[in-house]
């Protein structure tokens, strides 16, 4: 059985976000499956969904370094650490049910953003691990939070406005690829189209033009056989108008 961990936090997101997460997973993965998320408001979440509150004081996405300690999940059990922003839209078992090595942490490739001109080549979205084994993230973050916080801030040089505070977008991703590789993983990349963050593009028609949605054409172009892959869609900057599009579709729930 596969641990999903998400959190919720400040007023940016609502609980129709978590809802559509799970939902979308039961809808299309057969396999048990128990479904987490760490939040400071817990209203309007389905009853199914097993809530905890708020294990530290991070800034805002760092929250998911709290998570990845020991005894938040027993050890040993498999996990996947997700955005709430994610829809599930096919059988996710080839990310669930990923038979990890020792030492070894699954990534969603950024392909999007290629050639990384800011940040990491690897996507927050989603991380695939085993209870325990990133302790040591959680423990090098917690001893200086403050530090980590600011540091990757300034590495991405790009910060966003949520419930009128700053918060640091990408920062916890570049946190956790240098962490996989100070302390040695094994590092998975999953294959490029099983998830995507092109959704303004793709689903409203925003930056017809943009940069990456001409890289996404001709990527898929050159790849015409694996169309139907997407696993994840990443609909984050298009919440209220992207909820509106799909919360119904999982309402039978």
């Amino acid at each position: 059985m596969i641990n999903i961990l998400t959190f919720k936090v400040g007023t940016r997101y609502d609980h129709r976000s978590v809802n559509l997460l799970k939902r979308s997973i039961d809808f299309h993965y057969d396999g048990p499956f128990r479904f987490i998320c760490m939040t400071d408001n817990a209203t309007g979440l389905d009853d199914d969904i097993e809530v905890r509150g708020l294990q530290d004081s991070f800034e805002y996405e760092f929250n998911s370094v709290s998570m990845c300690k020991s005894g938040f999940v027993p050890e040993g059990e498999d996990c996947i650490l997700m955005d709430i922003d994610i829809e599930v839209v096919s059988d996710p078992s080839p990310i669930f049910d990923f038979n990890l090595l020792p030492n070894q942490i699954g990534f969603i490739h950024k392909w999007w953003t290629y050639p990384y001109e800011r940040g990491s080549f690897i996507s927050g979205m989603a991380y695939r691990f085993t209870a325990g084994e990133l302790d040591k993230f959680y423990t090098r973050f917690n001893s200086d939070p403050s530090y980590y916080t600011k540091r990757y801030k300034e590495f991405n040089g790009r910060d966003h406005k949520i419930d009128n505070k700053t918060i640091f977008v990408r920062g916890e991703q570049d946190y956790f690829l240098e962490c996989a590789g100070i302390y040695n993983f094994h590092m998975n990349l999953f294959p490029s189209f099983w998830a995507e963050n092109v959704n303004p593009e793709i689903d409203f028609g925003y930056g017809g033009t943009s940069t990456r949605l001409k890289k996404h054409l001709g990527y898929k172009a050159m790849n015409a056989d694996r169309h139907d892959d997407l696993i994840f869609k990443h609909y984050s900057g298009n919440i209220e108008a992207y909820l509106d599009r799909r919360y119904s579709l999982y309402e039978f729930h």
